[in-house]
């Protein structure tokens, strides 16, 4: 970014302070009444329940496993264990197999718990990992090279939130991109557009267009 276009792009820390505020305000405004947003809520909310239930069947299977495994490796009389010598010389094998697996199925449904809470509270993750610090932004980005994740759209302003540190600004690269209208009109309502026109054509996140551009112009609710 040339020095002589910094000033144009930058952002003192009240001014991101306020727009923080205000980006708060919204999507609390939006979680209370834009039905989109409650529905989808409630339908990762069902996943976390179903997901967390299967990580309680598989624990207690694995006691279950566990106690298994400890009365393969010790059994209490002579007779049991020849017959198992004999008639199953490779359950212990077995169970340690299985029991290997037990474990790792609870690390995978803990992995999957923790991924579908953050897919869950996307908005809030965002918002809270948005900076206050000075910083000058970029408007002359490679837009068509750039995944954006999510998207506010403001009066005065356009938040860009991007999968990863792509964005170009003074502080380094960053996942946000603050956009006066001011600044470029065109740029901000192409912007808009384009991700719309994406958002629709993606089965996975068209029927939650509200949540991913969230416009809180002429009205805070669609």
């Amino acid at each position: 970014m040339d020095k002589s276009s910094d000033q144009h792009f930058l952002f003192d820390h009240d001014e991101l302070i306020a727009l923080k505020t205000g980006y708060e305000n919204v999507i609390q405004y939006q979680s209370e009444k834009n039905l989109q947003f409650r529905n989808r809520s409630k339908r990762y909310t069902l996943y976390l329940t179903i997901i967390g239930i299967l990580i309680a069947v598989q624990i207690g299977l694995t006691i279950w496993i566990y106690l298994l495994a400890a009365w393969v490796d010790h059994p209490r009389s002579l007779l049991t264990a020849t017959l198992i010598a004999q008639q199953y010389p490779y359950l212990p094998t077995f169970v340690i197999v299985i029991r290997i697996f037990s474990v790792f199925a609870i690390l995978f449904g803990i992995i999957a718990f923790i991924w579908t809470y953050r897919w869950k509270n996307l908005d809030k993750i965002n918002l809270r990992h948005f900076a206050t610090d000075p910083n000058a932004f970029d408007q002359k980005q490679d837009y068509k090279q750039i995944r954006i994740q999510q998207m506010i759209k403001l009066s005065d302003y356009l938040i860009l939130i991007a999968n990863k540190k792509r964005f170009r600004t003074s502080n380094g690269n960053s996942r946000y991109l603050v956009l006066r209208k001011q600044n470029d009109q065109t740029l901000y309502q192409q912007l808009i557009d384009k991700y719309r026109q994406n958002i629709l054509k993606s089965k996975k996140m068209r029927r939650w267009v509200d949540y991913y551009l969230i416009d809180a112009t002429g009205g805070m609710v669609k």
